[in-house]
């Protein structure tokens, strides 16, 4: 008799203990998807790879609607992307936390961002710093001088107009920060505290806050992955320190689509003046100052002046397949490793687009000319 009363027992405390067993799944369910029909919709979270990225869960848009299953262990701070079936960016994202639980997605007609109902950490992260009074109005504010702005002509866009865009702005921006911050010091929840440091650009040490963090929740994959982050803006920076204007630029051999290898160096030396441009794909900015480098290179090729592009894409079909829409008439070069490539780790390039106008001494004489001003300094330069 004891012994079947000690089996019982152990049998309910194994019934108790799965049913008491975490739930790491999620569901994210979607209506009004109806223009993204037949694409991808993914749930990315960040990880050491050269894309920097980990799918956790992908589903395909049919008649405007999808369902993704999937399950993540930790909150952790993620983005939503729409892609083509072949991996191609498809123009839209959204900052997301990737966390258990079921949540529903409505994309409503004109507008740039899902509605999303659901989610314990986005609800604190986004929804509810979104309605803090002081938030609302400003970004009402910034919203409403936008739409007026942007209706503007260019030549009307003038100093005064820019300065008042940027008055709101920043307005908006640091109150976004000071709300966040008093997460990170002051919110009870340390998985809060955590992801309130991915919406804190520009502060760069946290050493001490995820050392706190860790003897609370461990070393999760968020925690990880700031460590590495700043591990490699580091480098990142000690390198900028290095590249910049009157240095000397770093060598450096790459292969084109065809597969033909080109070195900096032998390109330096046949020409008077050499842009290296850092690019991708994906990188709608990069793509938008290729008309620019277009007419440049119209201008000023013969006059011995050449540029030499460099692929963040880790995927060559992304690459070929923007290179051939964009005509790319230059020099097309890249090693598909990302941000992870020996040659972009070393520029300390964080961020596209980036470029130097480098001359035939391999003295770095300009950085991040964007538009008109690639022609004007060429023009000073050249003619």
């Amino acid at each position: 008799m004891k012994n079947i009363s000690l089996i019982l027992l152990v049998i309910m405390a194994i019934i108790s203990s799965c049913s008491q067993k975490q739930d790491n799944s999620f569901q994210i369910t979607g209506t009004g998807w109806e223009k993204y029909n037949g694409k991808e919709l993914r749930v990315l979270v960040r990880d050491t790879s050269d894309t920097g990225m980990a799918e956790v869960g992908t589903g395909i848009i049919e008649n405007g609607q999808f369902v993704i299953i999937g399950s993540i262990e930790h909150p952790q701070s993620a983005f939503l992307g729409i892609y083509t079936t072949d991996g191609e960016f498809a123009g839209w994202k959204q900052n997301y936390i990737a966390e258990p639980g079921k949540i529903s997605m409505e994309l409503k007609e004109g507008d740039k961002k899902a509605s999303i109902l659901g989610g314990k950490y986005y609800d604190i992260l986004f929804k509810d710093i979104a309605e803090i009074p002081e938030i609302k109005t400003a970004k009402q504010e910034l919203d409403a001088y936008s739409k007026e702005f942007y209706a503007l002509k260019k030549e009307e866009q003038d100093q005064a107009a820019q300065d008042q865009f940027l008055k709101l702005y920043r307005q908006h921006d640091d109150l976004l920060k000071n709300a966040y911050m008093d997460l990170l010091k002051n919110h009870e929840d340390p998985y809060v505290r955590l992801l309130s440091i991915s919406q804190l650009r520009g502060v760069k040490n946290v050493k001490e806050e995820l050392a706190n963090l860790e003897k609370i929740i461990g070393a999760v994959p968020e925690i990880q992955m700031y460590r590495y982050s700043m591990k490699k803006a580091e480098t990142m920076a000690k390198n900028r320190k290095i590249v910049d204007i009157g240095s000397v630029v770093k060598d450096f051999t790459a292969k084109n689509l065809e597969g033909e290898s080109f070195n900096l160096a032998d390109v330096l030396k046949e020409n008077k003046y050499v842009l290296v441009e850092f690019w991708a794909s994906w990188c709608a900015p990069c793509r938008a100052e290729i008309p620019h480098m277009k007419d440049a290179y119209a201008n000023f090729k013969n006059k011995d002046f050449e540029i030499v592009s460099f692929t963040l894409d880790h995927l060559e079909k992304s690459w070929k397949k923007a290179s051939d829409k964009e005509q790319i008439p230059w020099i097309n070069v890249g090693d598909l490793k990302a941000y992870k490539s020996p040659v972009v780790q070393m520029y300390g390039v964080q961020g596209v687009p980036a470029n130097y106008l480098v001359n035939n001494k391999g003295e770095i004489v300009a950085l991040n000319l964007r538009g008109k001003k690639l022609d004007e300094k060429l023009e000073v330069l050249l003619n």
